[in-house]
């Protein structure tokens, strides 16, 4: 259990922190001299209520801010991140930014991480669409794509090298992509294949590209492709 002293301490170089001053700077606006702040950081010495009190509005909070034990260990942890990051330049916060953001994809997903997804079906990787349920087999998958919602299996070489014949492509559920993506899309309502899918606004067409050379792309009307999923690699 920490001391009253100590509890100022650290609360005294928290808020140090957070406002970016440095110790003496913190002395001189109160009036104090800097070595006797320096003996309240250290828990050597203890302010009397009057200089509680000018602690409190020198930092604008309230005096059981500065003398009172009211922070978690999580408190501590964030307080320490701000502390620290409006020392920082611009270009070094756009950095803290994007680390975050990083930490928090590989939190929300990580990579050990595995779900069960149903098979669906097949898809084509030719010219001809395989027959595709909308209902589940029974048969499932275990797979690290946190993003998927079902698989299907390839019936053709049409997407090599990138998708191979006989492999699952697991995909997630969704209506529309953006041009260029990689989907299993439905065909007059029939049947299923896995293409890269363009649109020529131009022409008002749908091209599904297939990557293998030795296939042509297949230009369809719009009204007759509907986006089943989005591939997810």
């Amino acid at each position: 259990m920490p001391s009253q002293r100590e509890i100022l301490s650290q609360n005294l170089k928290r808020l140090i922190a957070l406002k970016g001053v440095s110790q003496a700077e913190f002395a001189r606006s109160i009036g104090m001299n800097p070595a006797t702040v320096t003996r309240w950081m250290n828990h050597s010495a203890y302010p009397s209520p009057e200089n509680i009190e000018k602690i409190s509005d020198y930092f604008g909070v309230t005096r059981s801010q500065v003398d009172s034990d009211q922070s978690t260990t999580t408190d501590i942890k964030l307080d320490t991140i701000m502390a620290t990051c409006t020392q920082l330049n611009d270009a070094n916060k756009d950095k803290v930014i994007d680390y975050s953001e990083q930490l928090l994809d590989e939190q929300e997903h990580p990579r050990d991480a595995v779900k069960e997804v149903p098979f669906v079906g097949y898809s084509a990787a030719g010219t001809d669409a395989e027959p595709y349920c909308a209902d589940t087999t029974g048969e499932c998958a275990q797979t690290n794509k946190l993003d998927a919602d079902a698989f299907v299996i390839l019936t053709g070489d049409s997407m090599e090298p990138r998708f191979h014949q006989g492999e699952p492509v697991f995909y997630r559920s969704q209506s529309d992509i953006e041009n260029g993506e990689f989907a299993i899309v439905e065909i007059d309502g029939e049947g299923a294949i896995c293409k890269q899918v363009k649109m020529d606004y131009k022409n008002r067409k749908v091209i599904l590209h297939s990557l293998n050379p030795n296939y042509e792309d297949i230009v369809m009307d719009p009204k007759r492709v509907r986006i089943l999923g989005k591939v997810i690699e």
